[in-house]
């Protein structure tokens, strides 16, 4: 009997997932991506004015991303993280004020009880407020249609544990404020992370670039297997065959004769592609969240602490600060920061110098900072806009987004973020998205 073959079409999370996913069921892959390199919308740059490669946002996953580590064990990769044991989180306040929990190393939620119960600076009612707030993976999940904000507001977490907690979580997790995010989406998404055991909510941080953790290894392992990969090659038009459509690419290549071809592109190309098709009717009126990463060389000693990511308190329109870590934790002071917006749409169409102004601006009020900053500060600064850098999670936003897998056109399945896999568009949602139809995901990680 003759190998079974897959076209994969996209090099990004739910591409390289798919070709992961169909290796182990024995398919000869075929994986076809329009640009120079895999792993999609996680992936490196040069930054000539500052000297290195920088990553194009700051991407970091859970330890409940059970589907993504499994792409990255498969690729040798699930070493290049910091990994702590369980949630850590980091908050500065205007001013300079430095607020952290850590979770103890308990069963869950134990661990999280004491890990609020123990943060300092906090009144002893902030403190049981976020206690309560520890409860909220186990209450039933909101009914479609409603707002983050709306169900926190009903839950009574409109206070403490709305600013420390769920407003970061949140812009982190959806890409979006709470006021326009799908509060199903969110909680279940809390549910994996806090309900299971104590590394499950864990914050996993890359030490190196996303280059040397998707694209490289990627590329290897396909390699290494027989695979074929075509890097510079878009899709252009699908044609129904049997077993499985045609594909023709830009340069007139015809692959057919495959026994599956998996359509692993983002929402708009995806629905543009297989539009004849009726696949993914509504895909072209799935909304997009931007991001917005401010890259810059601080001066040495201009942040007092050690941590990698931390949530600016109040902040608008930058919400995070991140600093890649060794694997211990602890910085490198060699790597830019970087100051993250997500979901800021006010910041579209505005010159970039004027968006390094305002990170920087708010940074120094956020760290209590008198004086300018040095003229080397301003000139290291690099601006990376995502205008699509997720799908916006609105309520009812899975009334738009078809289901991964197997569609009604003989041998022609979907994959990808935007999909709906009861995730917000992150790194977990792609790889489930390949894996989950196939059988492949499980509660192991």
């Amino acid at each position: 009997m003759s190998q079974r073959s897959v076209v994969v079409l996209g090099g990004g999370v739910a591409g390289i997932a798919a070709a992961v996913g169909h290796h182990e069921l024995g398919f000869r892959i075929t994986l076809v991506e329009a640009r120079r390199h895999l792993g999609g919308r996680a992936f490196s740059l040069a930054a000539r004015r500052l000297g290195q490669k920088i990553d194009n946002g700051p991407h970091v996953l859970l330890g409940c991303y059970r589907a993504f580590r499994r792409v990255l064990r498969a690729l040798g990769a699930e070493q290049s993280f910091h990994r702590p044991d369980a949630l850590q989180l980091t908050w500065l306040s205007k001013g300079g004020r430095v607020e952290r929990m850590t979770g103890k190393r308990l069963p869950a939620p134990l661990h999280l009880v004491a890990g609020f119960l123990g943060i300092r600076g906090l009144e002893l009612t902030q403190r049981f407020e976020l206690l309560l707030a520890g409860l909220a993976p186990f209450l039933p999940l909101p009914r479609g249609g409603v707002t983050v904000a709306t169900w926190l507001r009903h839950a009574g977490f409109d206070g403490t544990a709305r600013t420390y907690l769920f407003d970061p979580l949140c812009r982190a997790v959806m890409n979006a404020e709470p006021d326009q995010c799908d509060a199903g989406l969110f909680v279940g998404t809390l549910r994996e992370a806090f309900a299971g055991n104590r590394a499950h909510s864990a914050m996993w941080i890359p030490v190196e670039p996303w280059d040397a953790i998707l694209d490289k290894p990627a590329r290897d392992w396909l390699g290494r297997h027989g695979h074929r990969v075509l890097l510079g090659h878009r899709a252009t038009t699908l044609e129904a065959r049997r077993p499985a459509p045609s594909v023709r690419l830009d340069d007139g290549t015809l692959l057919a004769d495959h026994d599956r071809l998996v359509v692993a592109l983002d929402w708009r190309s995806a629905h543009s592609l297989t539009k004849r098709f009726a696949v993914a009717p509504a895909a072209d009126r799935i909304p997009n969240s931007p991001l917005v990463t401010v890259h810059v060389a601080l001066p040495p000693t201009a942040v007092p602490f050690d941590d990698p990511i931390v949530a600016l308190l109040g902040g608008q329109p930058f919400h995070f600060l991140c600093r890649r870590p060794r694997l211990d934790g602890a910085v490198r002071a060699d790597v830019p920061a970087s100051l993250l917006a997500g979901g800021a749409t006010d910041l579209d169409g505005m010159p970039a110098a004027r968006i390094v102004s305002l990170a920087l601006g708010q940074l120094a009020n956020h760290l209590g900072r008198t004086a300018p900053w040095p003229e080397e500060t301003h000139a290291s600064a690099l601006v990376v806009r995502e205008p699509r850098a997720t799908i916006a999670p609105r309520p009812s936003i899975d009334d738009l987004r078809p289901t991964p897998g197997p569609t009604h056109i003989e041998g022609l399945w979907l994959a990808g973020d935007w999909t709906a896999t009861g995730l917000p568009s992150t790194l977990e949602g792609a790889a489930r998205s390949s894996l989950d139809p196939l059988g492949q995901v499980t509660n192991d990680v």
